[in-house]
């Protein structure tokens, strides 16, 4: 008996178009995930700047690795609590402190306002 097989007139997929089909699903498939993990953004707050991690490394990591860090290291927060990290509040930029300026950096603004004057001048 003859080998038949089954002709449906139309031109059968090469390997090559085969392989780049199924790595073109692959990488659909890939962005997807990668857009529902948050890859490709930075979550920290104004746009990466409240951040010391480098902004091409807060883009390729997921959201819930970035939420993890602290706020003082890489600032994901919406909180007032949070506001004016990595910067220094008092008078003379920081100067005018005992505190040193690392610290007066990794506090938040209202702590530092919270201190008296007399340690740390914010004019207030």
């Amino acid at each position: 008996m003859p080998n038949a097989i089954h002709n449906t007139g139309s031109k059968p997929a090469s390997s090559t178009e085969s392989v780049e089909a199924h790595a073109e699903g692959v990488k659909q498939e890939a962005s997807s995930k990668a857009s529902s993990w948050g890859i490709g953004e930075t979550h920290a707050r104004n746009n990466g700047q409240d951040s010391i991690v480098p902004l091409p490394i807060q883009k390729i990591v997921p959201e819930a690795v970035e939420r993890i860090l602290p706020d003082f290291i890489h600032n994901t927060s919406d909180s007032a609590k949070t506001t004016g990290l990595g910067e220094t509040h008092a008078a003379k930029g920081g100067e005018d402190s005992v505190v040193p300026k690392a610290a007066q950096k990794a506090v938040p603004e209202t702590v530092e306002r919270a201190l008296p004057n007399k340690i740390h001048n914010t004019k207030d």
